[in-house]
């Protein structure tokens, strides 16, 4: 029998974890700071699916809605976003499938 350990975003926090909307402040002002460090072209931010969609629910609820009404996945393994910013907000331009 497989023994499955069980924690909640609660108990990660009370140990000295980020909540989730900790996470995404974070990563939504690293993302806003790119076009400043960046301004000459396009750069490339692997992540982890779960801040994926943390940082979609924020950024794009209406795309958020739409899958789930749909009962599509948020985002799958290997999935791109091209995401857009003008230092001040961000912006879901497009997801790709990953082949």
């Amino acid at each position: 029998m497989k023994n499955t350990l069980k924690i909640t975003h609660a108990e990660i926090y009370k140990y000295g974890g980020e909540t989730i909307e900790q996470v995404v402040s974070r990563i939504k002002n690293q993302l806003l700071e790119i076009p400043n460090i960046h301004a000459e072209g396009n750069v490339l931010c692997v992540s982890h699916g779960g801040v994926m969609i943390n940082l979609l629910k924020d950024i794009a609820p209406d795309y958020i809605e739409y899958r789930i009404q749909n009962k599509l996945p948020i985002v799958d393994n290997c999935d791109v976003l091209i995401l857009e910013s003008d230092g001040t907000s961000l912006q879901l331009i497009q997801k790709y499938k990953a082949l």
